[in-house]
């Protein structure tokens, strides 16, 4: 397909979001770099060797490869390429689309809407403490040393959620997130996430280790206790290990920086990023390689996911998994085969008037099952502020 790129005075991309409302769409917005990618009107699914045939790819890959849940039905497992692309970078607005024009649009401020609506389900932390008790099992016997056990909470309301306002308030609220929504059929999975699987740059190679949590509260210093807490340290550095002898596998060298705090509204993570190089492997390949890291599912990997497939009492469909764009041939002169992949945390999915939030935390020896679900309610609070 051949594509054309326009210059365009819209300034606004919620009003780009919501013109192509009906159809298959991804919202994007790296606050970290202030880039924005709006994309509609799928074309197809294609495969890594078609890349250079266009502008960016849309990945998602669900958390388990078998998805059964109505919910999540032809969710993911695809590189979908669209006809529109909506750019905003690096002082630049832009269209890179595969019509003879880029559409007409009513670039009109989104005024956000103040849902109302109801928890369905009733309080869940009875079947939270069966959860964590069989977590606890494992790692007693010597299975497991860490599982991220999480939390589904349903939402209904008299009138559907609106996506439109919902992503707004997401970019908002949450300066130095991944703001991603990804709209098929009548389901749209959106969220705002901290956590990079894997970047690609030419050669170079970067991933998170993002692990460990504390709630911001009046506590003074609180980054520093995070940093010189035991029991997250422990939780964190499974992490770091994981993706260091993964990366190490495919990489001819692996960098591995010194672990500092994350710092978002309303709480703090231990980060270290890793780095590799590597001229033979793609993002996607590096992404199957690390996903799930120990920060998504556990460690030893295969004993964690066996042990969520028998316990979580949903299926995560793509929460937890990795989602984001893989370069073509863009404009600005980037290579195919760079890209961003994060994990869908921090996220809801939306199926008209109902609205599923998740949550979860890792779970080690030394956790308490109170803490934890607790932590969970603070994670759930990025979505529940957006409403």
């Amino acid at each position: 397909m051949k594509y054309t790129i326009f210059p365009t005075d819209i300034w606004e991309p919620l009003a780009v979001w919501q013109h192509f409302e009906g159809e298959e769409r991804v919202y994007w917005h790296d606050t970290q770099v202030n880039r924005v990618i709006v994309a509609a009107g799928r074309v197809k699914s294609i495969t890594e060797a078609e890349l250079p045939e266009y502008p960016w790819a849309w990945y998602g890959q669900t958390f388990f490869e078998t998805v059964n849940d109505e919910a999540w039905q032809n969710m993911g497992n695809e590189l979908v390429v669209f006809t529109h692309y909506y750019v905003q970078e690096e002082g630049r607005v832009y269209w890179v689309t595969a019509a003879a024009a880029p559409p007409v649009i009513e670039s009109e401020p989104i005024k956000p809407v103040a849902h109302s609506y109801r928890e369905a389900g009733g309080d869940d932390y009875e079947a939270w403490q069966t959860l964590f008790g069989h977590i606890q099992e494992g790692i007693a016997s010597g299975e497991v040393t860490k599982v991220v056990a999480s939390r589904k909470v349903t939402l209904e309301s008299d009138t559907p959620f609106d996506s439109t306002s919902i992503i707004g308030r997401l970019v908002a609220q949450n300066q130095g997130a991944f703001i991603f929504a990804y709209n098929k059929g009548d389901a749209v999975f959106l969220g705002a996430s901290p956590e990079v699987l894997v970047r690609k740059r030419g050669q170079d190679f970067m991933s998170y280790a993002l692990a460990g949590t504390m709630k911001k509260d009046d506590i003074h210093d609180q980054g520093a206790r995070l940093l010189a807490d035991a029991k997250n340290r422990y939780e964190h550095n499974i992490v770091v290990d994981m993706i260091k002898a993964t990366m190490s596998d495919l990489c001819d060298r692996v960098e591995v920086k010194d672990t500092h705090i994350m710092e978002l509204p309303n709480l703090y993570h231990l980060r270290t990023l890793l780095y590799g190089h590597d001229t033979e492997h793609s993002i996607l390949t590096m992404a199957k390689a690390l996903h799930p890291t120990p920060a998504m599912g556990g460690e030893p990997r295969a004993a964690a996911l066996a042990l969520l497939q028998q316990y979580e009492p949903y299926e995560r469909g793509l929460y937890a998994a990795p989602i984001g764009w893989v370069c073509g041939n863009t404009p600005l002169f980037r290579e195919a085969g760079d890209g961003l992949l994060i994990v869908g945390i921090r996220s809801a999915l939306i199926h008209g008037k109902t609205l599923y939030a998740y949550a979860g935390c890792g779970v080690v020896a030394d956790s308490d099952c109170e803490s934890e679900y607790k932590e969970t309610m603070t994670k759930l609070q990025t979505i529940m502020r957006a409403l």
